[in-house]
């Protein structure tokens, strides 16, 4: 791995840690935040690992094309 890949996955994982870490009122206050739809929630910390988790796991598994017979 070269040290620009290394160097670009530090910058996501701190961005990552400054979103999880936003205050749950950044919605009402302004300002940068994660959310979800269509709930129209607020989320951080483990509520937003959980689902972005959910979210990447959702997305990699093959949806089927049709019902099992």
């Amino acid at each position: 791995m070269t040290t620009d890949c290394l160097m670009e996955m530090e910058r996501d994982a701190l961005r990552y840690r400054w979103l999880r870490s936003r205050d749950l009122d950044t919605i009402s206050k302004g300002g940068v935040f994660a959310g979800m739809t269509p709930k129209n929630v607020v989320l951080n910390e483990e509520d937003l690992d959980a689902a972005v988790d959910l979210a990447m796991q959702a997305e990699a598994s093959p949806l089927p094309t049709e019902a099992p017979k």
